[in-house]
């Protein structure tokens, strides 16, 4: 017994390295030029979120970086019944994302073109949990970056087959 015991505190002291950040933690991830752009959205945002009918409300969004850097959550409208999560990340060399929506499905974005002021997503051909025929579903994102303290999302909504509307949330950094 006495054994099994100093067995164990030595294991649990040898590991307790790894997750106390010791020496044994792998480097901070570091991913594409796009993604890396994506990370540094992580702070508070508030803005204004307008649906395709004009009908204008206000909207917080949070990002924060987790997973060693490998992944951005965003949250928008944080803390209400509709609060939404999409995780950013890395995917076969490029950026991509999935949409934790509101009306209970995921869609998954992947990069497709990307400038200094822009990137543009579109529903992934590997997505196997919607059919984007028949399926209601966000489409496509384009985020416009104007400076590192402004930026609007241009949401693309799908329903059967084709786009359905629009959203368009424009914000501003409160901090970061």
């Amino acid at each position: 017994m006495k054994k099994t015991l100093l067995f164990l505190a030595v294991f649990l002291c040898a590991n307790y390295s790894v997750f106390a950040g010791g020496e044994h933690m792998a480097k901070p991830y570091v991913g594409t030029p796009e993604f890396e752009r994506l990370k540094t959205l992580a702070g508070s945002w508030k803005g204004k979120h307008i649906e395709s009918d004009g009908k204008e409300s206000d909207v917080n969004v949070e990002y924060s970086v987790s997973s060693n850097g490998s992944i951005l959550v965003e949250k928008l409208a944080p803390g209400t019944p509709h609060e939404m999560i999409s995780i950013y990340r890395d995917k076969k060399g490029k950026a991509a994302f999935t949409h934790y929506c509101a009306i209970g499905n995921q869609p998954e974005m992947d990069l497709i073109s990307s400038s200094e002021k822009e990137m543009k997503f579109d529903f992934s051909p590997s997505n196997n949990l919607i059919d984007p025929a028949k399926d209601e579903h966000m489409h496509a994102l384009t985020l416009n970056f104007d400076g590192n303290d402004k930026l609007t999302q241009t949401w693309k909504y799908f329903k059967g087959g084709a786009q359905a509307g629009e959203t368009v949330i424009t914000l501003t950094r409160q901090n970061s």
